[in-house]
């Protein structure tokens, strides 16, 4: 077993273990996570699609299935990204309850169009012109349907 599907193997024991916890136990689990505790059946629903999941990473990960272990590398860093960035929307939330809508939205505007001005004069640079060639492909034009070919962009 490659050490990328050991790190999937155990992950997906961890997705498992949570699984089972969040549905047969749920008061008890988010009570040690230190969240209040929840009398809907959504915490359960996600229990069991915790165990699927974490039940479809150890088979991966005991086949060394190679193209689902890469592609749960790129699940498991979005889903970190997703919850890092959750985190921070609820930090803004909190900034935005007590420091702009106390202190006024035009100066909130001023510094969003300065951060801006700075970071999209220099997103070029940063990207060694990666970011230009992500856009020309992004904002092509498409040929419409019935419409005779482009020419060719010399």
């Amino acid at each position: 077993m490659s050490s990328a599907a050991k790190s999937l193997f155990l992950f997906g024991i961890y997705a498992v273990a949570a699984g089972t916890g969040l549905l047969l136990v749920p008061g008890l689990l988010l009570a040690t996570l230190g969240f209040p505790p929840v009398n809907d059946g959504w915490v359960r629903v996600v229990g069991s699609l915790a165990m699927i999941v974490g039940a479809y990473h150890i088979v991966g990960a005991r086949h060394n299935l190679l193209p689902y272990i890469r592609a749960s590398v790129w699940g498991r860093v979005a889903f970190a990204v997703l919850l890092a960035s959750l985190v921070v929307a609820y930090t803004l939330a909190e900034w935005w309850r007590t420091w702009v809508l106390n202190q006024g939205i035009i100066q909130f505007l001023i510094l969003a169009l300065a951060f801006w001005a700075v970071l999209g004069a220099s997103v070029e640079d940063w990207s060694g012109g990666r970011w230009e060639r992500f856009t020309r492909y992004v904002a092509a034009e498409r040929p419409r349907r019935g419409s005779p070919p482009a020419p060719p962009q010399i």
